[in-house]
């Protein structure tokens, strides 16, 4: 039987995600759609550079960068609105008996829920593209839950830090901005002169990428590399809970 304590996990999170999806689409007109038109608009602009201008020959190449801006624009998302988490919901955490890292959670997962849309949009492109789904979709859990515990970890970091240094909302837009055209989500890596790899590489959110994009991609999963972005995501999920764990009892005092 489902434990007592488990059912209040389970209703907390609900309602934090709830609580985000009504504040995050009150009174648009497409609700959570939005969230699958920026990347796609992103991509006609980047598939026309890339594509049209550059002339990057790559095969399928729509699924190519589709594939990468769903996955960036989940991860890009989750780190900005768990920024200023804490901060929102400081008169929850102050009044109530909340448990405070479900915050996050509560971020994390309704941001997932948007990303989730886009497999069933990518599986339709993979078909019109004559690539057709392989046994590397087994992998699709693992790779998931890899991304998962990533973004979790990044964005205990962010949120935790933003409590002391209110700036960083703005330098990780900054610095996420970088990012995206330091990792090859639009352009191949191949495209690289090989000297400069080394470094691509050195991204953890390169593996993730690559093992996402080898399911819906390629298809053909490389396990070497699921197994690197399990490892670094991790690290990184438990070097942001433990930043988050020492500085939490405080966390009232700076909302």
């Amino acid at each position: 039987m489902i434990s007592e304590k488990a059912i209040l996990i389970k209703d907390q999170i609900m309602v934090l995600i709830a609580k985000d999806f009504k504040l995050k689409y009150n009174s648009t007109a497409l609700g959570f759609l939005w969230s699958l038109c920026m990347p796609i608009a992103q991509s006609l602009v980047y598939f026309f550079a890339f594509r049209v201008i550059m002339r990057f020959k790559v095969d399928n190449y729509l699924l190519y960068m589709l594939s990468g801006m769903f996955l960036w624009n989940f991860f890009c998302s989750s780190i900005i609105m768990s920024c200023n988490t804490f901060i929102l919901n400081g008169q929850l955490i102050k009044k109530t008996s909340v448990t405070r890292h479900f915050l996050i959670q509560g971020t994390i997962a309704s941001e997932f829920i948007h990303f989730a849309l886009t497999i069933p949009i990518l599986v339709i492109l993979m078909i019109v593209s004559g690539i057709m789904p392989s046994w590397s979709f087994l992998f699709l859990p693992v790779v998931l839950i890899n991304l998962s515990m990533f973004t979790l970890g990044c964005a205990f970091l962010a949120a935790t830090i933003n409590m002391y240094l209110r700036d960083l909302e703005r330098i990780i837009g900054i610095l996420l901005q970088l990012a995206f055209f330091l990792i090859p989500i639009v352009y191949p890596l191949e495209s690289i002169p090989e000297k400069y790899r080394f470094y691509i590489k050195l991204n953890p959110f390169f593996y993730l990428l690559k093992s996402w994009r080898d399911i819906f991609y390629t298809p053909q999963i490389d396990l070497a590399d699921l197994g690197t972005g399990c490892l670094q995501s991790t690290v990184i999920l438990v070097i942001g809970y433990l930043v988050y764990r020492y500085k939490e009892p405080r966390l009232a005092e700076m909302v």
